[in-house]
């Protein structure tokens, strides 16, 4: 395995444990996680979907309702290659709706 296949497979490797610990209920772990490379892959001008919509699970469950939003704003931005990237999205804009609903009810 060459040097750089080998990074970019410890480099997916990560992604997945966040995503993981994410499933598992514990947001902050996968959060701090995967918050690297969401600002690498902002950097970079690429949203991946899967990253992008764990990422923004992890933000609302942990309050940070700003950085969900803009999570949001990105994913919002991208056409879905596949079923499962239109359903991540659409899991993503139901939240932001009951959220939004929220906050109209508390005004």
């Amino acid at each position: 395995m060459s040097d750089s296949s080998a990074k970019m497979k410890a480099f997916a490797q990560r992604i997945q444990e966040g995503i993981g610990l994410i499933k598992q209920g514990d947001y902050q772990s996968g959060y701090e996680q995967l918050k690297p490379y969401v600002v690498l892959m902002k950097e970079a001008g690429s949203t991946p979907v899967r990253l992008f919509s764990y990422y923004a699970i992890a933000q609302f469950k942990q309050g940070d309702i700003d950085g969900f939003l803009e999570t949001y704003e990105s994913l919002k931005a991208i056409e879905p290659s596949d079923k499962e990237e239109e359903k991540a999205i659409a899991t993503i804009e139901e939240w932001f709706h009951a959220l939004m609903n929220e906050m109209g009810q508390r005004d």
